[in-house]
């Protein structure tokens, strides 16, 4: 044992479960600053799922993602005329929506994973427009997880 340590000092008991009950009542006595008293009201049914048809109901978010999918399964696929079609969409995409650089990063690593990096000089080119349209677009919020993905992504594809 250390001689130089002071004995921790005895507490009363007492005085302990005192401050321990004038915690608890003012606890309870005082109201939470989150707590908010609302009134009860009747909420409205929506439009029911099976009424809403066609692609109405698809977000313009999702829509943009979802043509990115086609453009590069289009370039994957050989198919360069249809996704020159979708591609200027897909470049305002990019460059406007941090959730369609995360996609296209998700997109091109589902590739990665079907073991078809090899790509044709037409195929090539359209993928690193692809990827060099995200990193300039990058936000300081994605910047280093796009980036990072990208690099192992730019790695992956070749010629």
């Amino acid at each position: 044992m250390r001689d130089n340590l002071l004995e921790f000092p005895h507490l009363d008991k007492e005085l302990v479960n005192v401050a321990i009950k004038e915690g608890i009542k003012k606890q309870q006595n005082s109201r939470p600053y989150s707590a908010r008293v609302s009134q009860p009201c009747v909420v409205k049914l929506g439009t029911s799922i099976h009424i809403l048809n066609g692609r109405s109901d698809i977000s313009q978010s999702a829509r943009r993602l979802e043509v990115l999918k086609q453009c590069v399964g289009y370039i994957f696929s050989d198919k360069i005329a249809e996704a020159r079609k979708t591609s200027g969409a897909v470049f305002y995409s990019i460059k406007s929506h941090e959730d369609a650089r995360i996609a296209l990063c998700n997109e091109l690593a589902s590739y990665k994973k079907q073991n078809k990096p090899r790509l044709n000089n037409q195929q090539f080119e359209m993928i690193a427009n692809l990827l060099n349209c995200a990193l300039e677009a990058s936000s300081s919020i994605d910047e280093h997880g796009i980036a990072y993905t990208m690099l192992t992504l730019a790695t992956t594809f070749h010629r």
